[in-house]
C-alpha cells in the first residue's frame, strides 16, 4: 500500500467508523482528546496521522490498530432495506418493523405497519411530541 492509499484508507475509514458509532466530529474529537480540526483534516485526507495520533482517536471508537486495517471497508450508511432486513418491533394481529436496526440520533422513525383484518391499533389515541408520515399501501 502505497502513501496515498494509506491515507485514503485512513480517511475513508475513519469517518465511516464515526458515522456508524452515530458521532459527530466534534464528539469523536471531545472523547479522543484531540481538536475538531484533527479529526476533520484525517476525515479530509489532508493528513496523515502518526500511529499514535490515530491509535488515540480509534481508541475512542473502542477500536485498535491491528482491526482498523485487518477489517474490511466499512460499509456506507444503508439507504434501500428489503423485507426480511426490517425489525420486528412488535406482532400479533398488529405488526410492526422498522427501518433499520440503529436510530441512536435520529428524528424520525419509519415503521411498515400491518393490520391483520379486524385489527385494532387500540383503543386509546396515542400522543407523542414529533411528527408522523404514513402511506397506505392496500386496504380492505
Amino acid at each position: 500500500m502505497n502513501s496515498a492509499d494509506y491515507e485514503l484508507a485512513v480517511g475513508q475509514r475513519l469517518r465511516a467508523l464515526r458515522l456508524r458509532a452515530g458521532l459527530s466530529q466534534r464528539e469523536l474529537a471531545r472523547r479522543a482528546a484531540v481538536s475538531n480540526a484533527t479529526i476533520s483534516m484525517i476525515e479530509a485526507d489532508r493528513v496523515s496521522p502518526s500511529v499514535s495520533a490515530l491509535r488515540q482517536v480509534l481508541s475512542a471508537l473502542g477500536v485498535g490498530i491491528a482491526d482498523f486495517f485487518a477489517a474490511p471497508e466499512p460499509q456506507g450508511e444503508q439507504v434501500v432495506y428489503r423485507a426480511a432486513e426490517l425489525t420486528e418491533i412488535a406482532g400479533g394481529a398488529v405488526s410492526y418493523r422498522q427501518l433499520g436496526a440503529n436510530l441512536k440520533g435520529r428524528t424520525l422513525q419509519m415503521i411498515h405497519e400491518r393490520y391483520k383484518p379486524g385489527a385494532q391499533s387500540g383503543t386509546k389515541m396515542l400522543s407523542h411530541q414529533g411528527e408522523e408520515a404514513g402511506l397506505v399501501i392496500k386496504a380492505g
